[in-house]
């Protein structure tokens, strides 16, 4: 049995921004506080080096701890429960 290797039988990678372009317009469920953190420490993880993440992650964190998100999550995760979220 032949296999044909032509260019046309392999798929193009999909462009840059495609996720976005089908991501569905609200956000997920989940820690949506924290969500901007994190997108922007993986924006900007690789300008500040490897050493500098640990330092920049904490600083990031820190004002999440207060949020009644996170304290919810420590409570169900000692609970052994399933976390809802609601955004504050």
């Amino acid at each position: 049995m032949a296999v044909s290797t032509t260019a046309s039988a392999v798929a193009e990678p999909p462009r840059h921004g495609t996720v976005s372009r089908c991501a569905p317009p609200r956000p997920a469920a989940g820690p949506t506080t924290a969500y901007p953190g994190a997108k922007a420490l993986l924006r900007s993880g690789g300008a500040a080096g490897a050493p500098a993440l640990p330092r920049r992650e904490a600083v990031a964190q820190e004002p999440l701890g207060s949020t009644k998100d996170h304290q919810g999550a420590v409570r169900v995760l000692l609970a052994h429960r399933q976390p809802s979220f609601s955004g504050r």
